[in-house]
């Protein structure tokens, strides 16, 4: 150490290591920082701690030399209030999600999250094989001509695919129209069965009305004609009786009337 003057040890600089300067017993703490900071090639604010305690800018260097040298660490000065930091953590963790397991959930269309993501993967891993299969057909004109007969054959059979299913659905349609038309005619070959049964009770039912009136009619002459027989008998069975009458009369004064005695 040169006379009059203190080597200094300034380490923990960001860029530059440990540094080792000389300054004069009468400069302060201050004159330190500027040196620093010509060092640096930017003003930083900076704290110097001795003991524990914040030394002010206007102390001497020589106050604090033990020995033949003296070591500094600056800190430097970030902005903000005394802690709180803390707090500020357990209030994002508060917003944050409590867990990243929504593929239950289900979207505006009532989906699936993992549907939709499975869905997502699945283009995306057939537009990869598709770009690979190009790949492939550039780099080999005979694998690409097979995959151009394939993909042809496939192209058949999604045509003859979508024709039997028209065929199937025409075919059902005409089932269904020619159903509707049997059940139609079955139901007015009912309807005519059950107006023409109507339609012959009806005409039963006045047959009921109309020949009654002769029928009546032929009973009452029978009726009659077995009346006046019977009074014809009871006539001719009057007179029998009052002639055998008027006959015992008659004879009666003639018989003898014999007295017995015993």
């Amino acid at each position: 150490m040169s006379v009059g003057g203190i080597q200094l040890l300034i380490g923990e600089l960001p860029g530059l290591g440990t540094l080792n300067v000389y300054l004069s017993s009468q400069d302060t703490v201050r004159d330190l920082e500027k040196v620093i900071w010509k060092r640096l090639g930017y003003s930083w604010p900076l704290i110097f701690l001795y003991g524990g305690k914040i030394v002010a800018a206007e102390e001497r260097l020589t106050r604090f030399v033990d020995g033949s040298f003296l070591q500094a660490r600056p800190l430097g000065v970030l902005k903000g209030g005394k802690g709180g930091f803390g707090t500020l953590l357990r209030g994002q963790a508060a917003f944050r999600k409590k867990s990243q397991n929504v593929s239950a959930c289900r979207d505006l269309e009532g989906r699936r999250l993992r549907d939709v993501e499975a869905e997502k993967r699945l283009t995306k891993w057939y537009e990869e094989r598709e770009q690979g299969k190009n790949q492939v057909n550039n780099n080999n004109p005979q694998q690409a001509r097979r995959n151009e007969e394939k993909e042809q054959t496939k192209r058949q059979h999604e045509e003859i695919k979508a024709q039997v299913g028209n065929t199937c659905r025409t075919v059902e349609a005409n089932t269904e129209s020619a159903v509707s038309k049997g059940l139609a005619v079955a139901t007015k070959r009912k309807r005519s069965f059950s107006e023409s049964g109507e339609k012959k009770i009806r005409d039963q039912s006045k047959r009921r009305w109309i020949f009654p009136t002769l029928e009546d009619s032929g009973e009452e002459d029978d009726n009659d004609s077995e009346s006046s027989t019977c009074a014809q008998g009871s006539q001719t069975n009057s007179l029998v009786t009052s002639s055998v009458s008027e006959s015992d009369n008659l004879l009666s004064p003639l018989v003898p009337i014999a007295n017995i005695s015993g």
